[in-house]
């Protein structure tokens, strides 16, 4: 699977690819580089998973859920939720200063992992 990043703008960023055995790489596109992918985020602006749709669901006063994992936040979205995630993962120092800000006026429910 590959799950795809976008500013608030709705312009392309990044990747989070979903390989198999199960292991996560994120991409970028580079035209000068076999393939068209740079498997890195090298000078990439790193944002919340589904950003523009985020915004739009904050200014129409939804809740935001947060799911740990892009196919969680994608299956909430299709019941008709507005949902993100980080594209780190969980866990200590992966949750920056950014995504705090894009979610600064909003209600928020953490759907943490069991």
């Amino acid at each position: 699977a590959s799950y795809v990043y976008r500013d608030a703008h709705g312009e392309y960023l990044f990747e989070h690819v979903r390989l198999e055995p199960k292991t996560f790489r994120f991409r970028r596109r580079d035209a000068s580089r076999t393939g068209g992918y740079a498997w890195d985020l090298k000078g990439v602006t790193v944002v919340l998973y589904r950003l523009p749709e985020v915004i739009d669901a904050i200014r129409s006063g939804r809740t935001i859920y947060l799911p740990e994992g892009e196919k969680d936040a994608d299956n909430l979205c299709r019941i008709g939720l507005a949902a993100t995630t980080s594209p780190m993962g969980a866990g200590k120092g992966k949750w920056l200063p950014q995504f705090t800000a894009a979610l600064a006026d909003a209600s928020v429910v953490v759907l943490a992992d069991n």
